[in-house]
Protein backbone atom coordinates (compact mmCIF):
# COMPACT_ATOMS: atom_id res chain seq x y z
CA UNK A 1 0.00 0.00 0.00
CA UNK A 2 1.34 3.47 -0.89
CA UNK A 3 1.84 6.14 1.73
CA UNK A 4 -1.10 8.27 0.54
CA UNK A 5 -3.39 5.22 0.54
CA UNK A 6 -2.30 4.34 4.07
CA UNK A 7 -3.04 7.90 5.23
CA UNK A 8 -6.50 8.01 3.62
CA UNK A 9 -7.38 4.60 5.07
CA UNK A 10 -6.22 5.75 8.49
CA UNK A 11 -8.35 8.89 8.30
CA UNK A 12 -11.42 6.86 7.32
CA UNK A 13 -10.84 4.39 10.17
CA UNK A 14 -10.23 7.25 12.63
CA UNK A 15 -13.49 8.95 11.57
CA UNK A 16 -15.43 5.70 12.10
CA UNK A 17 -13.78 5.19 15.50
CA UNK A 18 -14.57 8.76 16.59
CA UNK A 19 -18.20 8.50 15.41
CA UNK A 20 -18.62 5.34 17.50
CA UNK A 21 -17.34 7.34 20.48
CA UNK A 22 -19.82 10.20 20.10
CA UNK A 23 -17.88 12.65 17.92
CA UNK A 24 -19.79 14.31 15.07
CA UNK A 25 -17.49 14.82 12.09
CA UNK A 26 -17.82 18.36 10.71
CA UNK A 27 -15.10 18.30 8.05
CA UNK A 28 -12.49 16.03 6.48
CA UNK A 29 -9.24 17.23 4.93
CA UNK A 30 -9.97 20.90 5.57
CA UNK A 31 -7.17 22.56 3.60
CA UNK A 32 -6.00 26.17 3.81
CA UNK A 33 -2.79 27.82 2.69
CA UNK A 34 -0.22 26.91 5.32
CA UNK A 35 -2.07 24.04 6.98
CA UNK A 36 -4.55 21.20 6.85
CA UNK A 37 -6.93 19.52 9.27
CA UNK A 38 -7.40 15.79 8.80
CA UNK A 39 -10.71 15.81 10.68
CA UNK A 40 -12.78 18.38 12.50
CA UNK A 41 -15.24 17.08 15.05
CA UNK A 42 -17.68 18.21 17.69
CA UNK A 43 -18.39 16.44 20.96
CA UNK A 44 -20.03 17.66 24.17
CA UNK A 45 -19.40 21.32 23.43
CA UNK A 46 -15.86 20.77 22.19
CA UNK A 47 -14.64 21.73 18.75
CA UNK A 48 -11.98 19.14 17.99
CA UNK A 49 -9.20 19.52 15.43
CA UNK A 50 -7.94 16.00 14.87
CA UNK A 51 -4.57 15.01 13.43
CA UNK A 52 -4.52 11.39 12.24
CA UNK A 53 -1.28 9.44 11.89
CA UNK A 54 -1.23 5.91 10.53
CA UNK A 55 1.49 3.28 10.58
CA UNK A 56 1.62 -0.10 8.93
CA UNK A 57 4.84 -1.07 10.68
CA UNK A 58 7.16 -0.05 13.48
CA UNK A 59 9.97 1.23 11.24
CA UNK A 60 9.14 4.91 11.68
CA UNK A 61 8.22 5.08 15.38
CA UNK A 62 4.79 5.65 16.83
CA UNK A 63 2.27 7.74 14.92
CA UNK A 64 2.10 10.33 17.70
CA UNK A 65 5.85 10.91 17.43
CA UNK A 66 5.23 12.31 13.94
CA UNK A 67 3.16 15.16 15.39
CA UNK A 68 5.90 17.62 16.23
CA UNK A 69 5.85 21.33 17.02
CA UNK A 70 5.93 22.33 13.33
CA UNK A 71 3.03 20.01 12.48
CA UNK A 72 1.09 21.37 15.44
CA UNK A 73 1.75 24.95 14.26
CA UNK A 74 0.24 24.12 10.84
CA UNK A 75 -2.76 22.40 12.45
CA UNK A 76 -3.38 25.41 14.70
CA UNK A 77 -3.12 27.76 11.69
CA UNK A 78 -5.77 25.73 9.83
CA UNK A 79 -7.91 25.54 12.99
CA UNK A 80 -7.98 29.34 13.22
CA UNK A 81 -9.05 29.53 9.56
CA UNK A 82 -11.82 26.97 10.20
CA UNK A 83 -13.11 28.96 13.18
CA UNK A 84 -13.12 32.21 11.16
CA UNK A 85 -15.02 30.53 8.32
CA UNK A 86 -17.51 28.42 10.29
CA UNK A 87 -18.12 29.89 13.73
CA UNK A 88 -20.91 32.44 14.20
CA UNK A 89 -21.64 33.94 17.61
CA UNK A 90 -19.69 31.14 19.30
CA UNK A 91 -21.59 28.40 17.45
CA UNK A 92 -20.75 25.97 14.65
CA UNK A 93 -23.05 23.98 12.36
CA UNK A 94 -23.19 20.35 13.51
CA UNK A 95 -24.86 17.64 11.42
CA UNK A 96 -27.96 16.14 12.98
CA UNK A 97 -28.54 12.42 13.35
CA UNK A 98 -31.29 12.46 10.74
CA UNK A 99 -29.93 15.07 8.34
CA UNK A 100 -29.74 18.83 8.40
CA UNK A 101 -27.57 20.96 10.64
CA UNK A 102 -28.00 22.56 14.02
CA UNK A 103 -25.94 25.44 15.39
CA UNK A 104 -24.22 24.26 18.57
CA UNK A 105 -22.34 26.39 21.10
CA UNK A 106 -18.60 25.79 21.34
CA UNK A 107 -17.39 25.72 24.93
CA UNK A 108 -13.77 24.82 24.15
CA UNK A 109 -11.40 24.02 21.29
CA UNK A 110 -8.75 21.33 21.34
CA UNK A 111 -6.24 19.55 19.10
CA UNK A 112 -6.49 15.77 19.44
CA UNK A 113 -4.42 13.06 17.82
CA UNK A 114 -5.51 9.66 16.61
CA UNK A 115 -2.98 6.87 16.07
CA UNK A 116 -4.01 4.12 13.68
CA UNK A 117 -1.95 0.92 13.49
CA UNK A 118 -2.63 -1.31 10.50
CA UNK A 119 -2.08 -5.02 9.94
CA UNK A 120 -0.57 -6.22 6.65
CA UNK A 121 -4.06 -6.78 5.21
CA UNK A 122 -5.05 -3.13 5.90
CA UNK A 123 -7.32 -3.84 8.85
CA UNK A 124 -6.77 -1.86 12.04
CA UNK A 125 -4.90 -3.63 14.81
CA UNK A 126 -5.18 -0.70 17.21
CA UNK A 127 -6.60 2.83 17.29
CA UNK A 128 -5.62 5.26 20.05
CA UNK A 129 -7.09 8.68 20.71
CA UNK A 130 -4.86 11.25 22.39
CA UNK A 131 -6.90 14.13 23.76
CA UNK A 132 -5.29 17.57 23.73
CA UNK A 133 -2.14 16.41 21.99
CA UNK A 134 -1.26 20.06 21.41
CA UNK A 135 -0.87 20.52 25.15
CA UNK A 136 1.23 17.36 25.37
CA UNK A 137 3.56 18.55 22.61
CA UNK A 138 3.95 22.01 24.11
CA UNK A 139 4.74 20.47 27.52
CA UNK A 140 7.36 18.05 26.15
CA UNK A 141 9.10 20.60 23.95
CA UNK A 142 9.36 23.46 26.43
CA UNK A 143 12.79 25.01 26.78
CA UNK A 144 13.06 26.32 30.34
Amino acid sequence: MRSGDVGRLGERLAAEYLRKHGVRILARNYDVRGGELDLVGFSRGGLLFIEVKTRSGADWGTPAEAIDREKLRRVEHAAKAFVRAQMRDGRVPVPGLFGGYRMRRVRYERVDGVEVYLRADGSPSEINRIEDIGYEIRQHTRTD
